[in-house]
């Protein structure tokens, strides 16, 4: 099966489970198990090992656990004898037995577990009769690594997230980034960096603040060590295969937490990276404070307020440049810039090698605020520590069941020299310089040749109509072209000097007929009084 088949297949247990519970608590039962089901498939090429090394060592040894591992070639292990094979062939105990496979693993697994309240969801399952039929239903899925590999169930997992946000009427853009975008964002984040990550010995770390399911952390590592792949197929070759990249992370929602730390654990047999990954508020509990890091990426939550870290963050506020949130504080309803200030603060110094950042926000970290606010200040200081690189506007539609306007920032304190000093969209001063002195000697040569030089800048005329705009005389649409005029012409004092006789005043009869005066308002905007022609010839 693909991953839409198993994701399918997985989101058939609502169909059992739907007249007992809720919508809203299909992920108490599904996510969890999924996870269980995940872990069994990846110790079960060991799990003979484990019980054979256990038993050797009881008594010899106080603690078993580091041994254990060894033999599980993992982070973790588990000691129990029962599997999903054997937890149903023993029915009567049913209830029992998954608890005594649960207390069976590792103290950092079951730290994870703990996280989804599984005692509770067995009482539920086991008291609506249930419990068989679901576990039964998960056994059917080989989520074995031979079958689904890394990349693959990275993807079922937030597939599920996405779908457990939509039954609870969420936003899921809040929670789950499109697979697509998150390559995007990685290659702007690496641009020009491929040179220095192929070098020997090429250490790099990644974080990110609100990292969910981890999905942003390991695509920028598979992008890095593995290349980036399509459907299975290779796309893309690695940039360096022997690079080692260090993951670091934070998440507040716990169910996400345990999803994203126990991939981690199964993807790196170490565990190093897993536990590098933070449970708490980024904003008032930083669990990464005092670290700085080469890369940094995330999708901030939109337009979900702070209130429960209104204290902490108003506290950091008033240490100034001491703490993260120095520029100032965005609105109580948006956090979405205090993420983009929490990643600047913990970005690399330049003599350090500095730090590229790619953050995914929505038009309002762009266009609220007015002078002097938060927002304003905090896009202030930006620009004026040039550390914008690039503005990326993506299509909307992208996230799923909304059409919300998003943008990439690409944000870096190491600007190559011939980009210093450029915002996004702006030409190079220079540049400028060149264009000008052009235009000055172009006026020159016209003025040597006896020719008039061209108008500086032209009007519409007021008589003219918008294309395509219906007309007053029976609503025939009036197609002729605007005509346009020097602005000395136009917008000469007194609304009629400079005009054509035949068009004097035909603007004052024309505001009352049936376009509903909307030719009057054109030579309004244009054509009345000198202190409008003043304005326009300014600009």
């Amino acid at each position: 099966m693909n991953h839409r088949e198993i994701v399918s297949f997985l989101w058939g247990v609502a169909d059992l489970i739907r007249d007992t519970f809720k919508r809203g608590k299909y992920q108490d039962i599904i996510q969890p198990l999924t996870v269980l089901r995940r872990l069994d498939d990846v110790l079960a090429d060991t799990k003979e090992q484990v019980l054979q090394k256990q038993s050797e060592l009881r008594g010899r040894l106080d603690n078993l656990d580091p041994q254990l591992r060894g033999a599980s070639r993992f982070a973790f292990c588990n000691t129990s004898r029962y599997d999903f094979e054997k937890l149903l062939a023993d029915a009567p105990n049913l209830a029992a037995n998954p608890r005594h496979y649960i207390a069976g693993f590792s103290p950092i697994m079951r730290e994870v577990l703990e996280k989804f309240d599984f005692d509770n969801t067995i009482s539920r399952l086991d008291e609506a009769g249930l419990l068989f039929r679901v576990l039964e239903r998960f056994k059917n899925v080989d989520l074995h690594p031979r079958t689904v590999d890394n990349p693959t169930m990275g993807t079922i997992f937030d597939e599920l997230i996405r779908k457990f946000n939509k039954a609870l009427n969420e936003n899921p853009g809040e929670h789950f980034t499109p697979r697509d975008v998150v390559h995007l964002m990685v290659d702007l984040m690496l641009a020009s960096d491929e040179q220095t990550i192929r070098g020997q010995r090429a250490v790099r770390t990644v974080y990110d603040p609100c990292c969910g399911s981890g999905g942003m952390l390991t695509i920028a590592k598979e992008h890095i060590t593995a290349g980036v792949k399509r459907n299975g197929k290779p796309v893309r070759p690695a940039i360096n295969e022997q690079a080692e990249i260090h993951l670091f992370g934070q998440e507040v929602n716990p169910e996400t937490w345990a999803v994203s730390k126990s991939d981690l654990f199964m993807k790196d047999p170490t565990g190093r990276d897993a536990d590098n990954l933070a449970y708490g508020s980024t904003l008032s509990n930083d669990r990464h404070r005092g670290r700085s890091f080469d890369y940094l990426i995330a999708n901030p939550p939109y337009g979900k307020d702070r209130k429960r870290d209104e204290d902490a963050v108003r506290a950091e506020h008033e240490r100034g440049t001491a703490g993260r949130f120095a520029p100032g504080l965005p609105r109580i309803s948006d956090g979405q810039l205090l993420f983009l200030l929490h990643m600047l603060a913990h970005a690399k110094e330049p003599e350090d090698g500095g730090s590229r950042i790619a953050i995914i926000m929505n038009g309002s970290p762009l266009f609220t605020g007015d002078a002097g606010s938060g927002e304003s200040e905090i896009r202030r200081f930006v620009l004026e520590n040039d550390l914008l690189e690039a503005l990326v506007a993506l299509p909307e539609q992208l996230f799923y069941t909304t059409g919300i306007a998003s943008y990439v920032w690409v944000l870096t304190n190491r600007k190559a020299p011939e980009r210093r000093g450029r915002q996004p969209g702006a030409r190079p001063r220079a540049a400028r310089h060149r264009e000008r002195a052009a235009r000055r000697e172009r006026r020159g040569v016209l003025r040597a040749r006896g020719a008039a030089p061209r108008p500086r800048r032209l009007a519409r005329h007021p008589q003219a109509r918008p294309q395509g705009r219906a007309g007053g005389r029976g609503g025939v649409r009036d197609q002729r072209q605007p005509r346009l005029l020097p602005l000395h012409t136009a917008a000469a004092a007194g609304g009629d000097r400079g005009r054509p006789a035949r068009h004097r005043g035909r603007h004052r009869a024309d505001a009352g007929r049936g376009d509903g005066g909307r030719r009057g308002q054109v030579t309004q905007d244009v054509g009345t009084g000198g202190q409008g022609a003043d304005v326009l010839r300014q600009r």
